[in-house]
């Protein structure tokens, strides 16, 4: 991650994850902060969640506020300030190169070579969808969430900039469906990453997750948590605590396993064991 220039970057938040070559993320609040002329050897992702901001490149000048997403390719030149105002707050996330051409190969079916033509894309679902994965990414601990997320963001950033021409409905594999749906019916309690899935199925993780959602009605991760939720329901049937089943359970802690029992059962853990 770098950030060259005058000025105070404070409130910053940082974090590092296994997925993407090691995707990096940030969040930070500038104050009255001018960057110098600067590259990113990764690619990097980007939006602003308070206040505006100017991007300054050899090719002209752009603002970045609520409803844009940046892009920057990887050493893409460019420097900036706060637009109209001193002070702005941006999300960014920077992933390896290699692994997202890697992951724009599974997507369109062949190799990708073109990059990012703007640096800002005027896109509020996108926006959306941005500030969605990089909380996600920022707070989960589980892998297949996390993969999930990322995937999902990359197929529609690729398309809405038009690297791919979106998804299809070619994806039919029904082995490699079978098979997943048993090891995470086997594994459930374990953390799996889709890498794990991918060299179990020999299919890539973007057609491997369409062609799961479509067959089972959820992605990977979803259908983890639902098998997980199925055997705390029997756990606390049997009257163990629910501190003890998010353990035996594969969850990160009891508020953990509250919020996605309740998101099934519109009962909590203790409800459901006391009834």
């Amino acid at each position: 991650m770098c950030f060259s220039g005058d000025g105070k970057a404070v409130g910053s938040d940082f974090r590092r994850i296994p997925e993407c070559g090691g995707a990096e993320l940030m969040r930070a609040r500038f104050q009255d902060f001018s960057f110098r002329k600067h590259a990113h050897e990764r690619l990097a992702f980007g939006i602003v969640t308070t206040g505006a901001m100017q991007i300054d490149t050899a090719h002209g000048s752009y603002v970045a506020e609520r409803g844009n997403v940046i892009t920057f390719n990887p050493d893409m030149v460019h420097w900036g300030h706060g637009a109209g105002v001193a002070n702005w707050v941006q999300n960014t996330m920077l992933i390896d190169e290699f692994s997202f051409a890697d992951t724009l190969e599974d997507i369109a079916g062949r190799r990708v070579a073109d990059k990012f033509s703007s640096p800002v894309i005027d896109d509020p679902e996108l926006y959306k969808k941005f500030m969605g994965v990089h909380a996600c990414l920022s707070g989960s601990e589980d892998a297949l969430q996390r993969e999930d997320r990322i995937l999902d963001f990359v197929s529609t950033v690729t398309e809405r900039a038009g690297l791919t021409d979106g998804a299809t409905d070619k994806n039919n594999e029904p082995d490699a469906v079978s098979r997943v749906r048993d090891y995470i019916d086997h594994h459930f309690a374990e953390q799996i990453s889709l890498d794990e899935l991918a060299v179990l199925t020999e299919v890539g993780g973007y057609r491997l997750t369409r062609a799961f959602k479509k067959s089972i009605g959820m992605p990977p991760h979803a259908y983890q948590v639902h098998r997980r939720v199925r055997q705390a329901e029997n756990l606390l049937r049997g009257g163990m605590r629910p501190i003890d089943v998010a353990s035996e359970c594969g969850f990160s802690d009891q508020a953990h396993l509250t919020r996605a029992f309740r998101q099934a059962n519109a009962l909590t853990p203790a409800q459901f064991r006391a009834g």
